[in-house]
């Protein structure tokens, strides 16, 4: 069941006129499911030197549009990678967890 809400963000880099970046970001909120890592994928992760934390499943794959982190209870998470589940539903395998008080 889809009763997790997260947001979707995308960050956005430009640069002003004097080359100093400037960073917008837009955001889209979806329901979704949180599933676990497995332990065979955590492990191949890790060997690469990739630490995933959570996995989400959001019900259409069409929410997502290249986003960069993703926003649940207070922290922000980097998508590590994304796998077309279904012929709708799209898994998100997020690392990072930073809170957002301390970011």
């Amino acid at each position: 069941m889809y009763n997790e809400i997260i947001k979707l963000r995308k960050i956005d880099r430009t640069y002003d006129e004097v080359g100093e970046p400037i960073e917008t970001s837009t955001e889209i909120e979806v329901y979704a499911k949180i599933l676990s890592i497995g332990q065979q994928e955590f492990y191949m992760a890790h060997t690469a030197g990739l630490k995933p934390e959570l996995k989400f499943e959001i019900a259409d794959y069409l929410d997502y549009q290249n986003e960069s982190e993703i926003e649940h209870e207070g922290k922000i998470y980097r998508v590590l990678k994304t796998y077309r589940k279904s012929s709708k539903a799209l898994e998100i395998t997020v690392y990072g967890g930073v809170d957002l008080a301390t970011s």
